[in-house]
């Protein structure tokens, strides 16, 4: 897999993963990471957007929500990952700032693929705090991609040995980047 930082033309894919406090779409938000990448030719941005959210008043100030069997699930995971997602020093409105940025700056807005591990969760809380914010999607919702539907018949891609840590953002969208990659390299051998 080929990587670039000085690309003369955009990216064709993004890759979203975020870490939340609940499943619903109002959930506070932990972190949001996001690679640009082209599926075709296996090109990546390796400069991820990464950010760590301040948790802290975005139940008061924004009511965004948090579920106790979320703060249970966090409680099991590892150090690594608690650290990762409990840290954020940017409030939630400064991420999605900064987030739409990043896809407009690496993307076409209009034809850009954007993958997440369901988009059903994380792009549904991530437009549902645009929208409270009244930012305007940066991608048209025709072009959402589902990860796990796109693997789904490939178990050497599904179950592909991690080398990153679970539940932190940006390390869960390389490897979810990297599963698209190797999805669409058998696919088109």
């Amino acid at each position: 897999m080929n990587s670039t930082t000085d690309r003369q033309d955009k990216y064709t894919d993004i890759m979203i993963d975020m870490e939340t406090l609940d499943i619903r779409p109002t959930s506070v938000i932990l972190s949001i990471a996001a690679i640009a990448f082209n599926r075709s030719d296996e090109n990546y941005n390796i400069a991820p957007f990464d950010v760590k959210i301040d948790s802290l008043d975005q139940a008061d100030s924004y009511h965004r929500t948090i579920d106790p069997d979320t703060e249970k699930w966090w409680e099991q995971q590892s150090d690594e990952a608690k650290d990762a997602a409990f840290n954020g020093q940017i409030t939630l409105r400064h991420a999605l700032h900064k987030l739409t940025f990043f896809i407009r700056d690496n993307s076409n807005i209009e034809t850009v693929r954007v993958w997440a591990k369901s988009p059903s969760f994380d792009l549904a809380i991530l437009k549902n705090a645009l929208d409270y914010f009244k930012y305007n999607t940066p991608w048209q919702y025709q072009n959402e991609r589902d990860v796990r539907t796109y693997i789904a018949d490939s178990p050497e891609v599904r179950e592909l040995k991690r080398n990153n840590v679970e539940h932190v953002a940006v390390s869960d969208a390389i490897y979810q980047t990297t599963q698209v990659l190797l999805e669409y390299q058998s696919r088109n051998k």
